[in-house]
């Protein structure tokens, strides 16, 4: 991914700023090129990466979550924040004041990800840090992720193929076992989550198995029990190294009847008919 550290560190070389700073966890995860563990469901915890212009880019996180980007290959410096310290997002925002102030970045300007930041912390960081001119980058971060350099877009691949072997293995467990014993929706469900994590993904989010009528809505409880002749869908969410991708696949528990042929060809149809109309400066709005 060394194409895409080149990347980052041109575009804040291009900027205004004397650094940037980033907060939110799926810009955190971008600018390092790793991924916190389970950072999205701890949203009390927090982690910055600061980068400025000249130096090294620092990553500001708990004691739990050095180690994990250290593996993942972070060659920044880590500055690591004891929770205990101050109530909530206390001493955070005093790791962070430290930092800035012990780099001379005190009166600075520092762009940051002002669309993943809560008013509060953003006081708080005001306060302690009243002289720096802090400037909202969300135009830069966003320029930055939409066009992918080809390292990139080889991790969406792979997280692509993790999520479709998921479902193909997970299905795998359905032969010769819908009668009997008999699978229940939430075990298939289950198999898919397991079997995604096993080609290799970084983390599983939304995960959805739907037959027979319930496939009519993008989500429903998992409940029941696998029958002969419903079609079925699935939907998996997942990601390596904080690169998402969400695959989908459908089909038929047993012999297909003729209508349900008939509805799968209408679909290749569809489908067909929007890879068509993919080009390069045509909206995702335009084609779905």
């Amino acid at each position: 991914m060394d194409q895409l550290k080149q990347k980052i560190e041109a575009a804040i070389t291009e900027t205004d700023y004397d650094a940037v700073l980033t907060m939110g966890v799926d810009n955190f995860n971008y600018m390092t090129r790793t991924v916190l563990p389970f950072a999205e469901y701890y949203p009390s915890r927090k982690a910055a990466a600061l980068l400025p212009k000249e130096g090294t880019p620092v990553a500001i996180i708990p004691q739990d979550w050095s180690q994990a980007i250290k593996d993942q290959g972070w060659q920044g410096e880590t500055l690591v924040y004891d929770e205990n310290q101050g109530y909530e997002t206390g001493a955070f925002v005093k790791a962070i004041e430290e930092l800035i102030v012990g780099i001379g970045l005190d009166k600075n300007k520092i762009g940051f990800d002002a669309a993943r930041v809560s008013k509060g912390l953003m006081d708080s960081l005001s306060g302690k840090l009243p002289n720096v001119a802090w400037e909202p980058a969300d135009p830069m971060i966003r320029d930055l992720r939409i066009i992918k350099t080809k390292g990139e877009i080889d991790f969406i691949e792979r997280a692509c193929k993790q999520a479709d072997r998921g479902i193909v293995y997970a299905l795998m467990h359905l032969e010769g076992a819908v009668d009997n014993p008999g699978y229940t929706v939430a075990e298939i469900t289950e198999r898919i989550r397991v079997h995604v994590n096993e080609n290799g993904a970084s983390g599983v989010g939304l995960l959805n198995s739907a037959f027979g009528s319930e496939g009519q809505i993008y989500y429903t409880p998992q409940r029941g029990w696998v029958k002969e002749g419903e079609l079925f869908r699935m939907d998996v969410s997942a990601h390596y190294m904080g690169y998402w991708t969400n695959v989908g696949r459908m089909g038929v528990v047993g012999a297909p009847s003729p209508e349900q042929q008939n509805a799968y060809r209408e679909n290749l149809r569809l489908k067909q008919t929007a890879l068509e109309m993919i080009k390069p400066g045509v909206a995702c709005n335009e084609v779905y």
